[in-house]
């Protein structure tokens, strides 16, 4: 998306914006990731969560669920 900006913007503009997005993108999944990775170690309830997770984002058709991926 930031490339639709590139031919409107100085090179150190640019490289600005892409530094500001990337900070804001790591503070606001910061949060989301470390949560799916406590699901992913054992917490109560986890598995089925990220199950969930799996279908809102339609993950399922891209690859085998949770519980498939993680036997023993």
């Amino acid at each position: 998306e930031l490339k639709k900006y590139l031919h409107r913007s100085t090179p150190e503009e640019f490289e600005k914006l892409e530094r500001a997005t990337r900070g804001m993108l790591k503070k606001l999944l910061h949060q989301p990731i470390s949560q799916l990775r406590r699901y992913g170690n054992g917490y109560p309830g986890g598995e089925e969560r990220i199950n969930v997770l799996w279908e809102m984002f339609n993950l399922k058709n891209s690859a085998t669920k949770w519980e498939d991926s993680h036997e023993e």
